[in-house]
């Protein structure tokens, strides 16, 4: 899902775990989430950010795992960093390969992440990438 060689010496990552981590409680319930956000940081300015993304693992229900990424989009605390110029990439990991990884509604999706957020949405299943990785 990640290419480690693209980070140089003078980057920091950090993770964040989002569902039922930074967003919790009983109103956390109502709000489709991501698993986890990746925040990548020039290093040594902490609030430099070159770029987020956004990982959902899930079982087959590609539908429901590109529900939760857009979710965590809309999450009020997360907006200012989703404001910035930098690059947000979407990541499923399906534990199996849905049958509707090549439809209209994805490939929509994946224009949408390309436009609107300046990342990319890519799938991958059982540690194999669906999609090429040519970009992050």
């Amino acid at each position: 899902v990640y290419d480690q060689s693209e980070l140089t010496n003078k980057q920091v990552i950090v993770c964040t775990h989002i569902d039922d981590g930074v967003v919790n409680g009983s109103e956390a319930k109502k709000i489709s989430k991501c698993d986890y956000a990746f925040f990548v940081k020039n290093a040594p300015v902490a609030d430099s950010l070159e770029k987020a993304i956004l990982v959902e693992l899930k079982g087959s229900d590609l539908n429901h795992a590109l529900k939760q990424l857009k979710g965590t989009l809309g999450i009020e605390e997360f907006k200012n960093v989703w404001n910035q110029e930098c690059p947000v990439y979407g990541r499923v990991v399906c534990s199996r390969v849905p049958g509707i990884v090549y439809s209209d509604s994805v490939i929509k999706e994946k224009q949408e992440w390309k436009t609107k957020y300046k990342g990319s949405l890519k799938i991958a299943s059982n540690g194999n990438m669906i999609d090429k990785c040519g970009d992050m």
